[in-house]
């Protein structure tokens, strides 16, 4: 790391230059001196190198200006005119420049002063204040977490006319839960243009989908009336684990299911529903990654007595956290499709494989030979076994000399498996190269570990594998480039080595799919983005480009003569790239006009992707 700071002393300019590879407190300790970290309290902080000790840092602080507020604010009561005007401009000034956490202070103390104020005068004045502040800074203070609560309850006033805010409200980890059960019981009941009341609303739905809400909105909404909304919450992966709790005690049988499927779902709400009286959800959980081990015990006693036993069993068999005991329990059962799970599972110890190696079942053996932490020497054995050989041939830890042996195999598809593996030794693929068979050597052409010169010689014979071959040399792809196969060319677009100077040549290509891979190739150059931009036929992929340029996002999202029917806002939004700028663009567009986004609904999801 190195870091260089000019420090201009008087008139004169002192020139202080250091380089260095140590963190500062192993610098501090060099030179017998303490550490110095970032203060709590402190905004605008950063290294100063002393010229009397040039490795060791220091500090500045803008300590916030407390005393300065709250004479303001008395000055606002002031009888002379000039003082009240200075002191309007001077916390109107403190509204424009503090930033982060000191606003939060700021932003409390007036809102203390507002609900006890000297005077109705003052509170006017104070209140003018507040309504002067842009609704974007108050969403970056409501969802900030040093923010006081009764700052953020002089914010809500706001929330009638303010949908940022109202978002905002939702998604602030301290927003009391009062204010927050408010706006989503607001949002769950509309009237429709019959004045009829609308059950569950677009908005509402919209909200339990979010994946930005707070845990108290989460909450809320895991005790909704409405099963369709906590049916949301029991799939969003984003829900906070006191949802999952209050879920997996639900009344609905389907939400219950979801919680258990759900990937993120607690481990507390796992347990609980491991316990459940139907047999469907407790299968379902049996299968979850995160259900705990004592669940899983629980579950694998209960088996045995159950007559949906596959479904159940199946779960935890197959589950990569199922205690290695029931596993080895597991792998004596009768029934075939139990030990094939079992002889599957990463998590199955290396004695209960031998044994499950020797069973009389095709498919056990095969699940065995598949087991990517079968042990070498039990691999040794299965390649001679014919029904599993071909498990063997394309496991990964299958020993070269094993592989060596299988490369000479009569068929072609176990020589394919090894063809395609990723430990085939490379003489072994330098054979293969010049097998018979199209498909073995298209494996080849495709191995990360063929040698260039077998590519090259592939090159005239298996060409679409050597074009997904993500070592391929650009020679070759520049050749292949060339090729009368439309297939051939797009697979050279989408191959992560294409350089950039080709792939601006074939976003030129007269092919719709060549020029749809390269819209979706990260290295594909900023201004070969653009021209494709203009064509509507290769936007699914341009649009997932990690690189794509941030006006290209823009026409994408907003041009109606290219895009009528708003097709491509969605996936705009979900491009890592997409600015709040374009977001907030999108809200004004929408807002503005009818389109996919016209109901309130869908309006509420563009605010609440907004990034703080």
């Amino acid at each position: 790391m190195s870091l260089k700071i000019n420090l201009g002393l008087g008139l004169s300019l002192l020139a202080a230059t250091v380089s260095y590879s140590k963190k500062p407190s192993e610098l501090a300790a060099a030179n017998n001196k303490p550490a110095l970290t970032k203060p709590a309290n402190s905004v605008n902080w950063f290294p100063i190198v002393s010229p009397q000790n040039p490795l060791i840092f220091t500090h500045t602080e803008s300590p916030f200006p407390e005393e300065e507020v709250k004479k303001a604010i008395k000055d606002l009561n002031s009888n002379s005119f000039s003082v009240r005007d200075s002191a309007m401009k001077k916390l109107k000034t403190f509204t424009d420049t503090l930033l982060s956490d000191q606003f939060c202070t700021f932003l409390s103390i007036i809102s203390s002063e507002i609900k006890n104020p000297p005077s109705l005068e003052v509170q006017r004045r104070l209140e003018k204040i507040i309504s002067s502040i842009p609704s974007k800074k108050y969403a970056e203070v409501i969802v900030n977490k040093n923010t006081s609560k009764i700052a953020i309850e002089e914010i809500a006033r706001k929330k009638d006319s303010d949908l940022l805010i109202r978002t905002a409200l939702l998604r602030g980890e301290n927003v009391p839960e009062k204010i927050v059960k408010e706006i989503i019981d607001e949002e769950s009941k509309k009237i429709d243009e019959t004045g009829r009341e609308i059950e569950i609303t677009e908005t509402i739905q919209a909200i339990a989908d979010s994946k930005n809400i707070s845990k108290t909105a989460f909450k809320i909404l895991a005790e909704h009336e409405s099963g369709l909304v906590r049916g949301s919450v029991a799939g969003n992966i984003n829900a906070s684990e006191e949802a999952f709790l209050i879920l997996a005690r639900d009344k609905s049988t389907g939400i219950k299911q979801w919680v258990a499927q759900n990937p993120n779902a607690s481990k507390e709400s796992l347990a609980i529903l491991a316990k459940d009286e139907y047999w469907v959800i407790r299968s379902w959980t049996a299968e979850n990654k995160n259900t705990p081990k004592e669940s899983l015990i629980i579950l694998a006693k209960d088996a045995a007595t159950n007559e949906h036993f596959f479904t159940k069993w199946g779960g935890i068999a197959r589950n990569p956290n199922t205690p290695k005991e029931i596993l080895t329990i597991f792998a004596n059962d009768t029934d075939e499709r139990i030990k094939e799970l079992v002889a599957y599972n990463t998590n199955t110890p290396s004695n209960v494989l031998v044994i499950l190696a020797k069973d009389k079942s095709e498919r056990v053996k095969s699940a065995v030979a598949d087991n990517p932490n079968t042990p070498k020497e039990l691999l040794e054995i299965l390649a001679k076994d014919e029904g599993a050989k071909y498990s063997v041939a394309r496991n990964p830890s299958t020993p070269k000399e094993v592989l060596i042996i299988l490369a000479k195999d009569k068929r072609d598809g176990i020589r394919s498996w090894v063809a395609g593996n990723p430990n085939t030794p490379k003489e072994v693929l330098e054979i293969l190269a010049q097998d018979k068979d199209g498909w073995v050597k298209g494996y080849v052409a495709m191995n990360p570990n063929t040698p260039k010169e077998s590519l090259i010689m592939l090159a005239n014979g298996a060409q679409w594998g050597v074009a997904r071959n993500p070592n391929v040399s650009k020679e070759l792809l520049i050749m292949l480039s060339k090729n009368k196969s439309e297939s051939i060319r797009t697979q050279v677009a989408e191959n992560p080595n294409t350089p950039e100077e080709l792939l601006a040549i074939l976003a030129k290509d007269e092919s719709t799919s060549v020029k749809s891979a390269v819209a979706g190739n990260p290295n594909t150059p900023r201004e070969s983005l653009i021209t494709l931009a203009k064509d509507p036929n290769i936007t699914t992929n341009l649009v997932r480009n990690p690189n794509i340029p941030k006006e290209v996002l823009e026409i994408l999202a907003t041009d109606d003569s290219f895009d009528p029917f708003r097709k491509m806002t969605k996936a705009v939004l979900e491009n890592p790239n997409t600015t709040n700028e374009l977001i907030e663009r999108i809200i004004e567009i929408e807002t503005n006009r009818g389109g996919f986004s016209f109901s309130r609904g869908n309006i509420f999801s563009l605010y609440l992707m907004l990034k703080f």
